[in-house]
C-alpha cells in the first residue's frame, strides 16, 4: 500500500521541484554562455567609458557588478541552470570577464591616444613650415613613420611603439607591461586608474595590485552571488516556478500559526491565515508558495516576518523557506 506524504514543514525529497541542486539545459546553456560573453563585454565597455567621466572607488565596481549580475541572472534563466555552485561559477566568470574588458579598454585607449598625439605632432611640425595637409596625408606620414620604426603600420604599429616605451620602463610589453606601468605610476584616491597632479598621495606598486584585486573580487563574487541566488528559485517540469503570495498572519497570531505549522497541523494553521492586505499593521507573517501547477499538493513555502522599519533598517526575516508536502491544506481556510 502506498504511503501518504507526511504533513509537516520538513523538506520533501519525493517532489520534482528543484531548488539550487539540479542540472542545466544542454540546448539552452551554450546559447546562454554566448549571451553571457556578450554581456560581460558590454558591462566592461560601459565601465570603461563611464570611468573616463568619473570613477568612484568601490562604488563603480559595485554598480558594474550589479549590471553584470543582471547578465548572470539572464544566463541562469536561459540556460535553466538549477545548480547554485555552477551558477555562481558562471557569474564569477562573467564578472571577472567584465573587469578584464574594462582594463583592456584602458590599454587600447592609451594605444589610440598615442596615434592622436603623433598626428597632432605631425600637423604642428607641418604648420611651422607653412604646410597644410589633409587627414589622409597625415595618416600616410604616420604609417610611414610606424613602418620605419616598427615594421608595422596602423594599430599594430602603435602597439609596438608603446611596447618600446613599456620595455624601457618596466621591462615588459603588451597588456602585462601596461598593467605593470600603471601600478608603478599609481593613482590618486580621487581618480582610480589615473595619475593626477593633485596633492593626494598616490596608491602605488603593491598597494595598486591589492586595490585592483579588491575591485576584481567585488565584480566577480558580486556577480556570482546574483547567479547563485537565481539558481535557487524553484524549478519543475522544464520551467521556473514563480512565487505567489497567498495569505498573511497577523502578528498576534504568528506564534500560534508557527506552532501549528511546525507540528504538522496545517488545518489548524490555516485558520489564522488572512487574505493579503497591504495596509494591515506590522508585524505580520507574509506567506508565499511556488507550485508546479495549481493542482499540485506539494510546493516550496516561504514564510517571512515583516516588521516596521526602524531607523531606515528593514528587519524582515525569512522564518521558513523549504519544500513542503500537502502545502495545499494551508489554502483550506
Amino acid at each position: 500500500m502506498q504511503s501518504t506524504p507526511p504533513i509537516s514543514g520538513m523538506p520533501n525529497t519525493s517532489t520534482k521541484i528543484v531548488r539550487g541542486n539540479g542540472g542545466f539545459s544542454i540546448i539552452g546553456l551554450p546559447i546562454a554562455l554566448i549571451i553571457g560573453a556578450i554581456g560581460a563585454v558590454a558591462v566592461g565597455t560601459a565601465l570603461f567609458f563611464s570611468s573616463k567621466l568619473v570613477y568612484l572607488l568601490i562604488a563603480s565596481p559595485l554598480f558594474a557588478a550589479f549590471l553584470a549580475g543582471g547578465v548572470a541572472t539572464l544566463v541562469v534563466i536561459i540556460g535553466k541552470v538549477r545548480n547554485q555552485w555552477l551558477a555562481f561559477l558562471l557569474g564569477v566568470l562573467i564578472g571577472a570577464g567584465a573587469y578584464g574588458v574594462y582594463r583592456a579598454g584602458e590599454y587600447l585607449d592609451v594605444v589610440l591616444e598615442q596615434g592622436t598625439f603623433f598626428r597632432e605632432d605631425i600637423r604642428t611640425e607641418l604648420a611651422s613650415n607653412g604646410t597644410t595637409m589633409t587627414d589622409a596625408e597625415v595618416e600616410a606620414i604616420l604609417n610611414e613613420f610606424l613602418l620605419e620604426e616598427t615594421g608595422s603600420d596602423g594599430v599594430i604599429g602603435l602597439i609596438k611603439i608603446l611596447d618600446f616605451f613599456l620595455k624601457e620602463e618596466v621591462d615588459d610589453i603588451g597588456f602585462i607591461g601596461f598593467i605593470k606601468y600603471q601600478a608603478k605610476e599609481g593613482f590618486t584616491i580621487s581618480r582610480a586608474g589615473m595619475s593626477s597632479s593633485n596633492n593626494n598621495p598616490p596608491i602605488k606598486d603593491g598597494a595598486t595590485y591589492i586595490f585592483w584585486g579588491v575591485e576584481l573580487l567585488i565584480m566577480a563574487i558580486g556577480t556570482g552571488l546574483f547567479g547563485g541566488s537565481r539558481a535557487s528559485h524553484p524549478f519543475s517540469n522544464g520551467r521556473w516556478i514563480a512565487y505567489k503570495p497567498f495569505g498573511e498572519v497577523a502578528g498576534v497570531n504568528a506564534d500560534a500559526f508557527m506552532g501549528a505549522f511546525q507540528s504538522g497541523d496545517f488545518r489548524m494553521a490555516s485558520q489564522v491565515i488572512q487574505p493579503i492586505d497591504r495596509n494591515s499593521p506590522l508585524p505580520k507573517l507574509y506567506l508565499e508558495v511556488a507550485r508546479s501547477n495549481e493542482q499540485s499538493s506539494n510546493g516550496v513555502l516561504k514564510i517571512t516576518r515583516l516588521t516596521p522599519n526602524v531607523k531606515n533598517k528593514n528587519k524582515d526575516k525569512v522564518l521558513f523557506h523549504k519544500e513542503v508536502s500537502n502545502v495545499n491544506l494551508l489554502f483550506n481556510r
